[in-house]
């Protein structure tokens, strides 16, 4: 990963309800999430990587739940909450749009 380039990261649910917090206890689906981060890389750790959060998303199987913001938007995003990284991002303008087509 490149420091400044814009990344789609892609976390578990458990996981991720912790990052946002969000009681998994009160507000778990019928069906598990995953959820959507959307940021610009700041750096590498042992345990994970920094972000700059632009915002996280939450999502179904079939649909988009909906949408968090934060108000200090550089995270330490831990390596086994992770599914999956989608780098070349130039722009998150659209990436939601290209996920539901």
């Amino acid at each position: 990963m490149e420091t400044g380039k814009k990344y789609a990261v892609w976390l578990k649910d458990d996981h991720a309800r912790a990052f946002v917090g969000v009681d998994p206890m009160t507000s778990r689906p019928s069906t598990p999430s995953r959820w959507l981060v959307l940021g610009e890389f700041l750096g590498e750790e042992t345990t994970g990587f920094w972000l700059r959060v632009d915002h996280v998303e939450e999502w179904t199987a079939m649909s988009r739940i909906g949408q968090v913001f934060f108000s200090h938007p550089a995270c330490l995003i831990p390596w086994h909450a992770i599914i999956t990284v989608q780098a070349g991002l130039e722009t998150f303008e659209g990436v939601t749009q290209k996920l539901l087509s």
